[in-house]
């Protein structure tokens, strides 16, 4: 069991660069990963480490 199983992670900004650093990060310790960006490039993140992805502004 990873230390994050059933726990769910959002991240921001994770189409490149730390935040998909991050993103992945969360996915290796088992966590179920929201990967959002305005970027559509974050559903490759998403599709790579079994996520899911929000096109998202945040401002």
């Amino acid at each position: 069991m990873t230390r994050l199983s059933k726990k769910t992670a959002l991240t921001t900004g994770a189409a490149r660069g730390i935040g998909e650093a991050i993103a992945r990060r969360f996915a290796v310790e088992g966590a179920l990963v929201w990967v959002t960006d305005v970027d559509p490039a974050g559903q490759s993140v998403a599709d790579a480490i079994g996520g899911r992805f929000l096109r998202l502004d945040v401002r």
